[in-house]
């Protein structure tokens, strides 16, 4: 099992005994708490919470769930000082109950949003002490290879947030996994540490194993294992937050598009260009049904491979969508089981994956909004297939 200095987390952290005494910290979180380690060893973390209400609720989930996931509290700094942070804490397996909890804190104090952290190393760093169990941190965890970023080891957080298995990544590069959404995103991380040497809460997109994105705040420092440079990384998953962002964004802007543009056709590129701010536009089409003639036209396409302003309804997907009044998040393997049971023809190119929504005005179903992808077959998630409703509804209410 690999061990990792208490003080190499490049995220505040706090060991408890099973009654919430204080029993071990790091450097990091002596720095957001404003005490010395002798001030702040042997007390008791209620002491810290600002709230007696939010440790109650704390101690009830942590001792019924042994774990907590991104609880938000306020903490009492040394000076009085009443600080927003973010928990997360499960039991340290093995081991007599004791809890370990990973303390984010967000900042003002400059413009990147990072507090300025103690990096000294403690004097012994093989003393024992300061080390913590690496498959017991509560947030996922993963130490690399530098520079050409090969997997060392992977904490079980993030077994379960990647999807992956210990030996699936191990002595494989995030390149050949696609792990980053964005590759270049690691050349930035590089770039940064080299010139802080400790970044904190740096936001990257990650790809899991069955293609889910997901939105993160990542803490990174360099750490020497046996005289090797290595990069180890802490992975805060933010993806429901910033869904719950765009939602709110996204409703605001639908709303004064209805009000600031003045035909369908704009109104229509504004819808586009919100979704095109989390989800792959790169085809998408508004389709309008005329129940008279059963047929389809749309008023806007924007697609790689087909081109279409009008074609009949009858067993077509887009079809089939308007008429059962139900979204439909579809792969090719069951659009071809829908062709060979006959319930729909093939028309235009099939695409890997396609995501159909019905539009509907004062109750009656007018449309439908498609998204589309002809290359990947993981280029939508179902959070994506959410927010597409959530837009189709925010429409027909516009």
């Amino acid at each position: 099992m690999s061990h990792i200095n208490i003080n190499d987390i490049p995220i505040g952290t706090i060991i408890t005994s099973d009654d919430f005494n204080i029993l071990e910290v790091n450097d990091t979180i002596l720095n957001i708490l404003e005490y010395t380690a002798s001030e702040i060893s042997s007390t008791s973390f209620q002491l810290l919470c600002n709230s007696d209400s939010e440790y109650q609720n704390l101690y009830k989930q942590l001792k019924n769930k042994k774990k907590l996931n991104r609880f938000d509290i306020k903490l009492i700094q040394n000076g009085g000082k009443i600080i927003d942070c973010t928990l997360s804490a499960k039991t340290i397996d093995g081991q007599p109950v004791r809890y370990i909890f990973s303390v984010e804190y967000s900042t003002k104090k400059n413009d990147a949003g990072i507090i300025q952290i103690n990096t000294e190393k403690a004097s012994n760093e093989s003393e024992e002490k300061f080390k913590v169990s690496f498959q017991n941190y509560p947030d996922p965890v993963y130490i690399s290879t530098i520079p050409n970023g090969k997997f060392i080891d992977v904490n079980n957080s993030f077994e379960k947030i990647s999807g992956y298995t210990c030996d699936e990544v191990i002595g494989k590069t995030s390149e050949q996994l696609n792990f980053y959404l964005k590759p270049e995103d690691r050349t930035k991380l590089f770039d940064e540490l080299n010139k802080s040497k400790r970044l904190v809460k740096y936001e990257i997109s990650f790809r899991t194993k069955s293609g889910k994105i997901l939105e993160t705040l990542v803490s990174s420092e360099f750490i020497k294992i046996k005289g090797q440079l290595c990069l180890l990384s802490v992975i805060s998953d933010v993806t429901g937050k910033k869904q719950a962002e765009f939602i709110k964004d996204i409703t605001y802007n639908i709303s004064n598009a209805v009000v600031s543009t003045s035909n369908l056709k704009d109104f229509l590129k504004k819808i586009r260009f919100e979704l095109g701010r989390k989800i792959n536009i790169s085809n998408f089409y508004i389709a309008l049904y005329d129940k008279k003639t059963d047929t389809l036209s749309t008023p806007y396409l924007v697609d790689e491979k087909d081109s279409f302003t009008s074609w009949p309804a009858k067993k077509t997907l887009t079809g089939y969508v308007v008429k059962k009044q139900k979204p439909l998040f579809i792969t090719k393997p069951e659009i071809l089981e829908l062709v060979n049971a006959k319930e729909i023809n093939l028309v235009g190119t099939v695409s890997e994956i396609w995501i159909g929504i019905p539009l509907s005005i004062e109750g009656k179903t007018v449309g439908a909004m498609v998204v589309q992808d002809y290359n990947n077959p993981h280029a939508f998630s179902t959070e994506d297939f959410e927010i597409l409703k959530f837009v189709s509804h925010q429409i027909s209410i516009s």
